[in-house]
């Protein structure tokens, strides 16, 4: 595909500023209000399974974010490290 041909494509989805619904929220201490300062800490691939670490800003806790893919299926759970 072309330098021309790839500046024309468009996005299926636009993000227009930042809301609180497209955060992420820590699990631990997260109420969905003023919760979303999470960082990536790492991450794991494993075929299809992707695990991502976050730490909460407030509350410290680190958790990780499990994407499993389950018979055409995505699985996103949350775990403590």
């Amino acid at each position: 595909m072309t330098k021309h041909k790839l500046a024309r494509i468009q996005p299926s989805v636009a993000f227009v500023g930042y809301t609180n619904e497209l955060m992420l929220h820590c699990p631990k201490c997260g109420d969905g209000k003023d919760d979303s300062y999470m960082h990536l800490q790492n991450f794991n691939k494993n075929g299809e399974d992707v695990s991502l670490d976050y730490s909460c800003e407030f509350c410290g806790n680190v958790s990780t974010l499990h994407l499993r893919q389950h018979k055409g299926h995505t699985e996103l759970l949350w775990s403590d490290k």
